[in-house]
């Protein structure tokens, strides 16, 4: 139904300085529309297939349980901006930045002087109005270089249609052009709009008479010519002060990982995995491979290692020991000893109480 109504909207009876042809040219015929829609799956926010097939408007609080973006994706977003004793007003729009996505975009609103707020969210905000919640309505991956303009172009026509069926943008004349398309009544929504015009007006950027393939190439050649820019200024910096360079890139290097904590561990877990299946740190008297440099200088150093090196053999493990490994290995599988904010199992309830007193577990926990 969406894409449907999205193409009728393209498509509508208006004269042809109410949208630029360019979307038309782009979307010349269904199949067109769809083979771009093809190449850039949407998904939508949760619920929303209901609102949209119901005959009556959603409230303010579905906007406000809109999800947040989660990676660099494509998408519409809805603000959501409030006062007492006043109507809740919105905002639709859309964030195609082809490097970091709509976060980018959404990122913006949290800043009530920022240099790109639509003009009347910027009016909220000096009138006394505050950010209730920023969310997407739909969403889709970040596409490849090749079809960025066109699937840029889509995104502004779903954040057109979106824009009239949620009743957005200020009631115009020209508002007779697609009113056939909408769900509800103006009146019956619990919101102010915010939005001055509907997209399907403004210039596309990007260059559409090129293919997807010499789009490409072009982007290939501007990412590496970024590239060998960064890697000539780097190296001037380093050759200026070798000392300062390393100490400024340390420092960065170490607030990225502090914010990006969740990243840091997968990678790490992924480089200890790659260890051990290739034996890459390996004693081979113990016969035994670990997971860095550090673990196996710690495992040479110790007592077991010492033992074998001189042939003394280890002594059978006793029934009671071998019972007791049991157990703990599987209080860990069954999940008895679990932090589920974690997401991690142990084999004893002491263990998991230690876990519950370090920073990591103590810091994810106040994030949930």
């Amino acid at each position: 139904m969406l894409e449907d109504k999205t193409w009728a909207l393209i498509n509508i009876d208006a004269p042809s300085w109410y949208i630029n042809n360019t979307f038309r040219a782009v979307f010349d015929s269904r199949s067109s529309y769809d083979s771009i829609a093809t190449c850039s799956p949407l998904e939508l926010a949760p619920n929303l297939h209901q609102v949209l097939t119901s005959s009556h408007p959603p409230n303010i609080d579905f906007l406000q349980s809109l999800p947040k973006p989660v990676g660099r994706v494509w998408g519409v977003y809805v603000i959501v901006i409030k006062k007492i004793h006043c109507k809740p007003k919105i905002y639709i729009g859309s964030g195609t930045d082809a490097v970091y996505g709509v976060k980018h975009r959404l990122k913006s609103y949290e800043n009530m002087e920022h240099r790109v707020l639509p003009r009347f969210v910027r009016q909220g905000y000096q009138d006394g109005y505050r950010l209730a919640h920023s969310g997407l309505l739909c969403w889709t991956p970040l596409p490849s270089a090749g079809l960025v303009p066109r699937v840029r172009a889509r995104i502004l026509a779903l954040e057109s249609i979106f824009t009239c069926l949620f009743h957005a943008k200020f009631k115009m004349i020209t508002d007779e052009y697609y009113e056939h398309l909408l769900l509800w009544e103006c009146d019956t929504v619990s919101w102010e709009p915010s939005c001055t015009h509907l997209p399907i007006k403004e210039k596309l950027v990007g260059d559409f008479k090129l293919t997807e393939e010499e789009l490409e190439i072009i982007v290939a050649k501007q990412v590496q010519r970024r590239a060998d820019r960064s890697k000539r200024h780097r190296e001037t910096v380093r050759n200026k002060d070798i000392d300062a360079y390393l100490a400024r890139d340390r420092i960065m290097k170490n607030a990225w990982a502090a914010k990006n904590r969740d990243k840091v561990n997968q990678t790490a877990a992924k480089v200890r995995g790659n260890a051990l299946s290739s034996n890459r740190f390996s004693c081979d008297v113990c016969q035994m491979s670990l997971q860095s440099q550090i673990a196996l200088d710690k495992h040479l150093l110790t007592q077991s290692h010492a033992d074998s090196v001189a042939g003394i053999e280890k002594p059978e493990m006793s029934q009671y020991s071998i019972n007791r490994k049991t157990i703990r290995a599987n209080a860990k599988a069954s999940g008895e000893h679990s932090c589920n904010t974690c997401n991690k199992s142990f084999d004893t309830n002491w263990a998991l109480n230690r876990h519950n007193a370090t920073p990591s577990h103590k810091k994810k926990l106040e994030s949930v």
